[in-house]
């Protein structure tokens, strides 16, 4: 498999996630952990959340990760994979 996160994957996440409203998500800081399975043609489903940073950042991390474009996957391969990825929101890369 081909579908180590890349730089294009990490910049759409970057430009598309946005800091959760509200005065109590203000100071959070973290890192939701998410478990997807990505298909043969690329597509991913099946999301999972392994580690929480509160409902509102995990609904966020959910959201940008369904939209992303898919995934370039080895076409040889006999079946889909697990893959976990680590969602981080920090000040500096989020939009606010």
């Amino acid at each position: 498999w081909s579908s180590d996160v890349c730089s294009s994957d990490l910049q759409f996440l970057r430009t598309h996630l946005v800091w959760p409203a509200g005065r109590k998500n203000k100071k959070v800081e973290g890192k939701v952990i998410v478990k997807f399975y990505i298909e043969r043609d690329g597509t991913c489903s099946q999301f999972k959340i392994l580690r929480s940073l509160s409902p509102a950042f995990d609904t966020e991390a959910l959201r940008v990760l369904k939209l992303m474009p898919k995934w370039n996957v080895d076409s040889t391969a006999k079946g889909g994979t697990w893959y976990v990825l680590p969602v981080s929101f920090k000040k500096q890369n989020v939009q606010q």
